[in-house]
């Protein structure tokens, strides 16, 4: 059972029930049933263009789908998977999350056993229980003789999937932005960039917003507006500029971005959910398309959350030393972070001191003991905070 809740922009109402009439165009020449499309309540806020009030109103309008999962002799589609390398985006149906099994399979197909270049692969479910991770190719010899071609009703799921992405997708709606096109983007700087956004108007996703837990621009959207920003032909580009720019710290941004992506990219990280497996997916490619903006601007927010919950918020760790001088410390390392992906070996030390003041190193190796407490010497390279807790960031450490 497909069912999802959305709220979109009034004036985009017209090009969703234009695609929703093109799918269940796709879907009665496959004998399955049609997406509904139920409309709600409208309701309206203040149009905001870079950050700042235009003194318009946009209107919105909330609304349900519903329908049934395509299915084809017993074998209902649960997920299809977009593949990089050896990873891949997950699309699930709402309310439905792809088995962790089969969230990271890469390109091996369970019905021939083949390992071969794919581009994508689609995750079914009899009505047993029997899970499968099926390519394309193979989706008429595993789900048997059928009135209907079996790539044509998992190209129609696909579509429907991606159709429900796009309501939820963290795009220009508060903006009126101007279209991206096709463009790809390196991640590290999108990461550097949402960090500075971040810091100059706070953490914003669509979610808080449709829930009236913030008020404007989501974060992704003012990320987009500064990629294509026109500050010599409009006022509100020009604010935006000016703030993001002026709230740009280029020491922090790039610890946010290098240390996020390590994060996700570390070994022993697993894939706990569809979101994990999604953005690790992304981190692991390292760049991004306009179609996962969202996913990319959410990866520091998500980092910084995870740090947060490690650390548990030391609300007596100090800042120590000075920013500059070389000092000598005797610390303990509780966790390391590794990640050789697109930017080489990364190591993150998380450590404290006897006081449980919090340090933390960014290393290209060696790395140092776990567990231990060390006498080190280095320099301060950054007094940081996360989520209320202090942090002291080093670089050149040295046993003492």
């Amino acid at each position: 059972m497909i069912a999802t809740e959305f709220r979109i922009p009034l004036d985009a109402l017209d090009g969703l029930k234009d695609r929703i009439a093109e799918a269940n165009k796709k879907a009665a020449r496959l004998d399955v049933e049609p997406l509904t499309l139920t409309i709600g309540e409208t309701d309206t806020v203040e149009k905001f263009v870079g950050g700042f009030p235009t003194g318009e109103v946009l209107v919105f309008v909330n609304g349900t789908i519903t329908g049934t999962t395509p299915r084809l002799n017993g074998w209902a589609f649960i997920a299809s998977l977009e593949l990089f390398d050896d990873t891949a985006i997950i699309r699930s149906v709402p309310g439905e999350e792809c088995p962790p099994e089969h969230r990271n399979r890469g390109n091996i197909c369970d019905h021939c056993g083949h390992k071969r270049r794919r581009t994508a692969t689609y995750v079914v479910r009899h009505d047993d229980g029997t899970v499968k991770t099926v390519g394309r190719n193979c989706l008429k010899d595993f789900m048997g003789q059928s009135k209907h071609n079996p790539e044509s009703i998992a190209l129609l799921f696909r579509h429907i999937t991606e159709l429900l992405e796009s309501l939820d997708a963290e795009d220009d709606l508060f903006g009126g932005g101007r279209s991206r096109g096709g463009k790809t983007y390196d991640l590290k700087r999108i990461l550097e960039l949402t960090s500075t956004v971040i810091s100059a108007y706070g953490w914003v996703s669509k979610t808080m917003v449709d829930e009236g837990k913030a008020y404007g621009n989501t974060t992704a959207s003012l990320v987009s507006s500064y990629l294509t920003a026109q500050p010599e032909k409009y006022k509100g580009d020009a604010k935006l500029v000016a703030k993001v720019d002026a709230a740009k710290n280029a020491q922090r941004d790039t610890t946010d971005a290098e240390a996020a992506i390590a994060w996700l990219t570390d070994d022993s990280m697993e894939a706990s959910s569809d979101y994990i497996q999604s953005v690790q997916a992304i981190a692991k490619r390292g760049w991004v398309a306009n179609k996962h903006m969202g996913f990319a601007c959410s990866i520091i927010q998500a980092y910084r959350r995870e740090m947060a919950r490690l650390a548990k918020v030391n609300t007596n760790s100090q800042h120590i030393g000075t920013i500059g001088k070389r000092e000598t410390f005797t610390l303990k390392v509780n966790r390391l972070i590794f990640s050789e992906g697109f930017y080489g070996l990364t190591i993150i030390h998380l450590m404290e001191d006897k006081d449980g003041n919090v340090f933390k190193w960014f290393s290209s190796g060696p790395e140092l003991d776990e567990g231990e407490f060390l006498t080190l010497k280095a320099t301060v390279k950054d007094h940081s905070e996360y989520q209320g807790t202090k942090e002291t960031v080093l670089t050149r450490v040295r046993a003492a």
